[in-house]
Order: structure tokens, then C-alpha cells, then sequence
């Protein structure tokens, strides 16, 4: 239901603007996961420049690179994650969209140095 939920973030965006980074991480990461890697590099462009200018959580940018498949760039935000105690890590062990790395021994890593290993 990916065209669904863009017209709905972009609702969102219509109503709050668009420099509101969460929506346009959402936005972000519905591109990347359902194949618009045009549309999220533009969305993960305009995050960017707002971080120049105001915090963005590394956690949010990790999982749009997630969604592009562009794993070892999602762990470079992870890892920036971890240094700024950012508040997406607590969602770590639980967040599905975090699925296609669980696997790699970076993310077990990263785990128990956050403290949600098994």
C-alpha cells in the first residue's frame, strides 16, 4: 500500500510544511522501501540540509539507507546514533524495518553496546 501511505505523509506535509524531519523521514523511508530510490535520495537530500541547521536523529537517516539498501551507510548513522544516546535506539531490538540487518554482526554488536542483547 506504498502509494497509500505517500499520499498520506504528503497530507501531513501539506498541513505541517515541509521542514518537519520526522514526516520527512517517514516519507523518506516509504520511497526507499518500495522501490523510489529518486524519491527518498530527495527526501534523505532535504534531511540533510536541515541538519545543518538543527538535530536530526542518525536513527531516522539509518533506516531510510536501510530502505535503499545502503547497509553499511545505515550502520555509519547508527553508529552516530550510539555516540549522541539518540532516542530512536531504544526501538533497536524491536523496529521491523530494521530486519534486513539483524543479521550482520554489526547489529549484534550494536546491541549489547546499547544493552538490548539477548
Amino acid at each position: 500500500m506504498y502509494p497509500e501511505a505517500i499520499a498520506e505523509i504528503q497530507r501531513v506535509i501539506d498541513l505541517l510544511g515541509d521542514n518537519d524531519p520526522a514526516t520527512i523521514s517517514y516519507l523518506a523511508e516509504v520511497y526507499a522501501t518500495s522501490g523510489n530510490r529518486d524519491e527518498a535520495s530527495k527526501a534523505l537530500s532535504q534531511l540533510k540540509e536541515q541538519s545543518k541547521h538543527r538535530y536530526i536523529d542518525p536513527y531516522d537517516i539509518a533506516r531510510i539507507y536501510i530502505g535503499l539498501g545502503e547497509k553499511d551507510l545505515a550502520f555509519q548513522e547508527l553508529e552516530k546514533g550510539y555516540e549522541d544516546r539518540s532516542f530512536g535506539m531504544v526501538w533497536l531490538k524491536v523496529d521491523p524495518l530494521l530486519d534486513p540487518i539483524r543479521s550482520d554482526s554489526r547489529f549484534k554488536d550494536l546491541l549489547a553496546r546499547v544493552g538490548l542483547a539477548d
